[in-house]
């Protein structure tokens, strides 16, 4: 009769619940750093007032797959660089309206529409 031994690595949520299991300790970190990002990015779109209507449930489900696609996001996000975005002011949406509003929340209209409007501008 021969035996075998494995070890595992498990992750469970702050109820004691299993999310995961891994043999490989370097995946079960990864995993970790996932959903300790995924938590992080839950706690800042709460803090959105434009997302108070979301369901926490979609939230909690955009931060995770945000996490879990980081190496694909962050190439995206670094070509915004890490200062702080000026305002940029919509002509559209009346004179002194701007696209970002003091605390860094979109004011009328959408994003899409307000980022292709600025593009014009530029080019």
């Amino acid at each position: 009769m021969s035996h075998t031994m494995a070890i595992e690595y498990v992750i469970r949520n702050s109820e004691g619940e299993e999310v995961a299991r891994f043999q490989d300790p370097s995946e079960a970190r990864r995993y970790d750093r996932v959903l300790t990002a995924a938590e992080q990015l839950f706690d800042l779109f709460r803090g959105i007032p434009a997302l108070s209507g979301v369901d926490e449930s979609v939230m909690d489900e955009v931060s995770f797959q945000i996490a879990k696609r980081s190496g694909d996001i962050l190439p995206i996000l670094s070509k915004i660089g890490r200062e702080k975005i000026p305002a940029i002011r919509n002509e559209q949406q009346g004179k002194g309206s701007s696209f970002f509003q003091a605390d860094g929340e979109q004011s009328e209209g959408s994003v899409r529409s307000s980022v292709r409007e600025a593009r014009k501008k530029v080019a």
